[in-house]
């Protein structure tokens, strides 16, 4: 499950809402061993990965309607199925597919990782949902899972979720100790790679923000873009955006500027203009027009994209959507 987990970055590095979307068609029950299971998930992943979710959502809830397949994998599936419809909007269903995901491998102790990725899943959407007290307890027994299974990786996970967490609730110096033994925990588990890298200065560079240091903040986003083994994919395009907000704040305007037009191709081109990471992005862009004196460019934008995620955030709570607009 933990290569599936880098997905749940992009929530982290999103500020993402709740939309009003409709419960996905029934797929047909249908009998597919697990080798075509794995196939068909690996290239429902891989859409995922693109910011296809609507496709990739078709697939897995075929998948999850499938016989003979093992409950380990059948759990799998129900938490790809769940971040699909998370990132879909589908907020009601993505939490009964994570449930439903975490009472399979309760089911089963030997895959107690597995528990505590659902775990993991489910306390993203509490996030996003806006109700961090539940997200906290659900976190912190993923985490719990982890680490008595001696799973140092996903322990190195779950403590950097933690702390995105913390700088939700605007907690820097609990954000800070969280990275310190997410880092500690990940140099145990050299199987992690580029994309846990990825995470950590991703949450790096936000705690950075946070605390005003943009050089700091600048850094890290640089690094996390260098380490991102996809140059194309979503969490490449806000990482550009996210670095072009952190040059704006270093008064590098154009720097940040140009940096944010890259992230906007790339997010334009992989979820879409419509979508809430690229009009939150555009109003970050807008806002560094307006320090560039591009007062109407920037007022036409702004006001255009805040209008349209409005709409798309109706079921947001009112601190998401100051969040993702800036009010």
């Amino acid at each position: 499950m933990l290569k599936g987990m880098k997905l749940r970055m992009l929530s982290a590095l999103v500020l993402t809402c709740g939309l009003t979307a409709s419960r996905p068609a029934a797929a047909q029950t249908q009998t597919v061993n697990d080798d075509g299971v794995k196939v068909q998930a690996r290239r429902a992943l891989a859409m995922e990965q693109q910011g296809d979710f609507e496709q990739a959502l078709k697939i897995f809830a075929r998948l999850a309607n499938a016989k003979g397949i093992d409950a380990a994998e059948a759990g799998r599936i129900q938490n790809y199925l769940g971040y699909a419809q998370q990132e879909e909007g589908d907020f009601g269903n993505a939490r009964a597919s994570y449930k439903q995901a975490i009472r399979i491998f309760q089911n089963n102790p030997s895959e107690a990782s597995d528990e505590a990725a659902s775990l993991d899943n489910l306390a993203d959407l509490d996030r996003a949902m806006g109700d961090l007290k539940a997200a906290r307890r659900l976190e912190r027994e993923s985490l719990h899972l982890f680490e008595n299974a001696g799973d140092h990786g996903g322990a190195a996970w779950a403590l950097t979720h933690m702390a995105v967490i913390e700088l939700t609730r605007k907690r820097q110096n609990e954000a800070e100790e969280y990275l310190s033994s997410a880092a500690e925990e990940a140099r145990k588990a050299p199987e992690l790679g580029k994309n846990f890298q990825v995470s950590l200065y991703s949450t790096k560079g936000w705690l950075a923000d946070l605390q005003g240091d943009t050089s700091e903040a600048i850094f890290d986003y640089s690094q996390a873009i260098a380490l991102e083994p996809r140059k194309d994919s979503v969490i490449a395009g806000w990482e550009h955006v996210l670095l072009g907000r952190a040059y704006s704040d270093d008064g590098r305007l154009a720097v940040a500027l140009s940096e944010m037009q890259k992230g906007l191709t790339i997010l334009g081109d992989t979820v879409g203009k419509h979508s809430r990471q690229y009009l939150a992005a555009e109003i970050a862009y807008a806002r560094t027009l307006d320090s560039l004196g591009e007062h109407a460019e920037s007022a036409e934008i702004k006001n255009s994209a805040a209008t349209e995620l409005n709409l798309l955030c109706g079921e947001c709570s009112s601190y998401r959507k100051a969040l993702l607009t800036g009010n």
